[in-house]
């Protein structure tokens, strides 16, 4: 089995060790063959729908177009389905059997075009969603255990029962921790960082963009002190502060540090830096500030602390949701890239790969992927072109790369690089049933 694929067409191929007796009936591709357990797992690496049973192979030919054909080759034996792109893409969204993965959704849909900056071509994926439908519902995805782990796009949008998906924010891929604002019902499950680009919103609204920044201080009887991060992964000198949305646990992320647990607002229990390498429990109405590379924490056991939240642009505050990526596109209808400005190496700005945006253009949100066509993918002073080629007045660069994945219908139709990757969270669009229609309502997580 072969996957070849140009900018408009994709062929995919079975090379045969002798003659294999093929019919099309009832609109599917039957292939009489035996075949190992190797060569079905390619066909699943390669994202092609099928069927097998002992020495019958199933294709669906239900969705091809007059544009697509079915060919034969000899010497070697081959059977060639050369497809349109999008007979290839709507293969892989019904699956099989020609059934939808999930009954029709008529409040979105997949596209798929490609755009041209100069010589250089890109594919884009887009779906469009209408936030002012009740039945739609946009959530950050994160894994089930805390913050602690990463996991495939669509086993995270399966956990949440989302029908589609989009890769997310940044995140360390050695410790697997978040690297940027995750907010979701109003809970901070890790903290903005850098003044990084960020999204936020709730029900029924036009979403917020911005570079979002959070200052937290904590005021003692000796006096006050600033926090550097909320639940974070990303470490640096100074105080952080950990809560129960970090996950059930907390354990040191650096050499040496120290620990106040303040519960009811006191402080109840002072961890040295051999206290804390056992790990500390975060309960519900506790949280945990640890001092690194040599901050001093001017606490003592008994203490009272009030804690001061702020937030820059202050209108992220009102937001239930949120989710930090960077860096920030567009805003207004204004080109606002400046990655330096969100400490975004150099090397990073140069850099040609695959995208994941999130947008608002014509009244509706715009979850966006951008891949090259004969190039590694496009700058992000290309990827912002683009994106207002397509009318958008906001937009958000999201993690890139090989992270690049959309989820469609429990079909993975993106993969950034063509592998599976693993993410750490994602934007994920739930769909509810208006009750009585089909007798159901699904809920999630």
């Amino acid at each position: 089995m072969r996957l070849g694929q140009s900018a408009e067409r994709v062929r995919i191929v079975l090379d045969f060790l002798g003659p294999a007796p093929f019919r099309v009936q009832d609109g599917a591709l039957l292939v009489e063959m035996r075949s190992r357990d190797v060569h079905l797992r390619e066909m699943e690496t390669l994202g092609i729908p099928h069927q097998w049973t002992p020495g019958l192979l199933r294709l669906n030919t239900t969705v091809l177009s007059p544009d697509s054909r079915l060919l034969t080759l000899g010497r070697p034996e081959r059977l060639v389905l050369d497809l349109s792109y999008e007979d290839f893409l709507a293969l892989r969204v019904l699956g099989p059997t020609g059934q939808a993965v999930l009954p029709p959704l008529q409040q979105f849909r997949l596209n798929t075009r490609v755009l041209a900056l100069g010589r250089r071509r890109f594919r884009l994926h887009s779906v469009a969603l209408d936030l002012t439908n009740p039945s739609v519902t946009l959530l950050p995805l994160t894994g089930s255990d805390g913050m602690d782990g990463l996991n495939p796009l669509p086993a995270l949008a399966k956990d949440w029962q989302a029908d589609l998906a989009i890769n997310g924010g940044y995140f360390n891929r050695i410790r697997k921790l978040p690297l940027g604002a995750i907010k979701r019902q109003g809970h901070w499950l890790s903290g903005p960082i850098l003044g990084r680009g960020a999204i936020g919103w709730g029900s029924g609204e036009r979403p917020v963009f911005g570079r979002l920044a959070m200052e937290e201080i904590v005021k003692g009887p000796r006096g006050s002190f600033p926090l550097s991060h909320l639940n974070s992964g990303y470490v640096q000198k100074g105080v952080a502060r950990y809560t129960h949305h970090w996950g059930s646990h907390y354990h040191p992320l650096t050499q040496d540090e120290t620990g106040f647990l303040v519960q009811g607002n006191r402080v109840v229990r002072h961890f040295a830096s051999f206290q804390l390498k056992g790990g500390v429990a975060l309960a519900p109405e506790s949280w945990l500030l640890v001092a690194r590379y040599g901050a001093s924490l001017p606490l003592r056991l008994g203490d009272p602390v009030a804690l001061d939240q702020r937030l820059t642009p202050g209108r992220f505050g009102q937001q239930p949701h949120v989710l930090g990526a960077g860096p920030l596109l567009l805003l207004g209808g204004r080109p606002v890239l400046n990655a330096g400005l969100e400490r975004f190496s150099a090397q990073f700005q140069r850099e040609k790969a695959p995208r994941s945006v999130v947008a608002w253009g014509q009244d509706q949100l715009w979850l966006l992927t951008v891949q090259g066509l004969g190039n590694s993918g496009p700058t992000l002073k290309e990827t912002t072109r683009l994106a207002q080629q397509l009318g958008m007045e906001d937009a958000l660069n999201l993690d890139g790369g090989s992270s690049t994945t959309l989820v469609f219908q429990g079909v993975t139709t993106v993969r950034g690089r063509g592998v599976d990757s693993r993410v750490h969270n994602g934007l994920g669009v739930v769909v509810r049933e208006p009750p009585g229609e089909n007798g159901s309502q699904r809920s999630n997580n």
